[in-house]
């Protein structure tokens, strides 16, 4: 299966706004990439930009508890690439045991630059809407290679994994 990777612009962040973005940029990915018919909160951030979330508690505490972790982590100065990855589960059978393998279809990467100082808040605000209107066209554009879901009915979203790297 090949995966389809998606590289998002750079974005260049104080450190009290990681949280913030990412929580916008991760929620937009995840909403292009809902499945059926689900209810989307709209959420109001503090740059003054609405953005959807899924009514969905797992991806939702998924994320937040990601974010939470990571930014124990950051260190000013530092660049970093969150990674969301979605997978497909498939069973297979070696030697009468049966095992479940996470075949990777498609993974987003987000570029982060952090900085001490605050960066002007309209700015971030105009960097996040081109980055949700590029994660709107790149899924637009990619729509059919969605792997075929054999559980449908049981799923809101994809199954995903977040991470990420020191660049």
């Amino acid at each position: 299966m090949e995966i389809l990777s998606h590289t998002l612009n750079e974005l260049e962040l104080d450190l009290q706004k990681v949280g913030e973005c990412l929580r916008v940029v991760l929620h937009s990915i995840l909403f292009q990439r809902e499945l059926g018919l689900v209810k989307p909160q709209q959420i109001r951030s503090s740059l003054g930009l609405s953005y959807y979330t899924l009514d969905d508690f797992v991806a939702n505490n998924a994320i937040e508890q990601f974010l939470q972790d990571f930014e124990k982590q950051l260190v000013s100065g530092n660049s970093y690439i969150v990674k969301l990855s979605f997978y497909k589960s498939s069973k297979s059978k070696a030697f009468l045991v049966e095992q479940n393998k996470k075949l990777l279809w498609e993974q987003w990467e987000i570029p982060l630059n952090l900085f001490e100082e605050t960066h002007n808040t309209e700015e971030l605000a105009e960097a996040l809407r081109d980055c949700i209107v590029d994660i709107v066209r790149v899924v637009d554009q990619s729509r059919n290679s969605i792997p075929f879901i054999d559980n449908f009915q049981e799923l809101i979203t994809f199954p995903f994994e977040l991470s990420y790297e020191t660049n």
